[in-house]
């Protein structure tokens, strides 16, 4: 069993990582496209919800698991019998782990594609208004429809990551790293491609890319599909991690995927690390997990141990709470106001090397 410092640590690594990957494909859609997806809950909600209850049906039939009411017996047949089975069979639990990852981003995806249709031909403000507005109708659909994952029940999820014992947190921090790193090779060379280009243009001159022959509504729902496949991938690695910590897949949104970690937590990093640099959205990304970790975790560990004279107890653990939001504010505002463009601005591109194009610079001197 490892440490609490280590499993603190761990925990630290997974949310990073999770974090990371989100922000990176929002990066993608809003600094680098100019899409203002204030949805971004509900495909990363999506992904993890919806993957979640397919995969647990999918466990019940592979255990041959009955009952009239699923989400109500899911804490008997998930303690059991499936995590007890899955352990003893880890073919099975990786084919469900590979199940659950696809599902997720696939249904995340298939959401993107149709949330583009009424959405993609608005302006920027009106788009991000709707597609706020379709994160909370999804909140509003798990809360209180039971088939999708039990409604108030919520759902007992397996822990696909049962077979590893004791070094399960360890097992998914490796994979919410790979993740990450294929998430940012991929950005990465979104941004230095011809493509990375076109989306700036799209970005900041729509008229000017048109006359150029781009398809602007193309180009910008292909990517807002591309990143909602992304998104749903890390709404179903974090269902993976928050099943195997034994928390429950809630039926509310706001449980399981707050707006607040899941959309404007995304949105801070880009803003503090930098818009359309995916450098600076991994520094924001570590900024933003180190602070919560902090107010959250070892502060509070810190002055559990301590006895403040006159101080109500009550008042300090609700000064605690809002800590993160204090500091995570302040730091918002200092860098908007002394860095508007970010910690890391946004870098251009180039078509051709840097040391072709002095070569072809001197050329036309000589």
């Amino acid at each position: 069993m490892p440490s609490a410092e280590i499993a603190q640590f761990v925990l630290f690594g997974i949310q990073f990582c999770i974090y990371t990957s989100i922000s990176l494909n929002l990066n993608l859609e809003f600094g680098l496209t100019g899409i203002p997806n204030f949805g971004k809950v509900l495909f990363v909600a999506a992904g993890g919800m919806l993957g979640s209850t397919v995969m647990y049906r999918l466990a019940l039939y592979a255990f041959n698991l009955r009952s009239n009411d699923i989400f109500e017996s899911s804490p008997l047949f998930v303690y059991v019998h499936i995590d007890p089975g899955l352990a003893k069979d880890p073919l099975l639990a990786v084919g469900l782990f590979a199940f659950m990852i696809l599902f997720g981003g696939g249904v995340a995806a298939l959401l993107g594609y149709l949330a583009s249709y009424p959405a993609i031909r608005l302006r920027e403000d009106y788009l991000g208004m709707l597609l706020l507005g379709c994160g909370s109708l999804f909140a509003v659909l798990t809360a209180y429809y039971p088939p999708i994952v039990g409604g108030p029940e919520n759902l007992t999820a397996p822990n696909l990551l049962a077979g590893f014992g004791e070094n399960e947190s360890y097992a998914m921090l490796a994979i919410a790293a790979a993740f990450a790193i294929g998430v940012f090779v991929y950005a990465q060379r979104v941004v230095t491609s011809p493509l990375g280009r076109t989306l700036r243009a799209v970005r900041d001159n729509e008229v000017a890319s048109e006359a150029l022959g781009k398809d602007n509504i193309n180009i910008r729902r292909k990517m807002l599909i591309v990143s909602s496949f992304l998104s749903g991938v890390a709404g179903a690695l974090w269902a993976i991690n928050w099943s195997q910590i034994g928390g429950l897949i809630g039926g509310d949104v706001g449980s399981t995927f707050p707006r607040l970690l899941y959309t404007f937590f995304p949105f801070t990093i880009v803003i503090l690390g930098g818009a359309a640099n995916n450098y600076g959205v991994v520094l924001g990304a570590f900024l933003l997990t180190g602070v919560q970790t902090v107010t959250t975790e070892s502060i509070p560990s810190l002055l559990a141990t301590v006895t403040i004279p006159g101080v109500n107890v009550n008042l300090l653990d609700d000064v605690l709470n809002s800590l993160q939001f204090l500091v995570l504010g302040t730091l918002l505002i200092v860098v908007v106001l002394w860095r508007a463009e970010g910690l890391l601005p946004e870098k251009p591109t180039y078509a051709l090397p840097k040391d072709k194009l002095r070569e072809m610079a001197t050329d036309a001197q000589s």
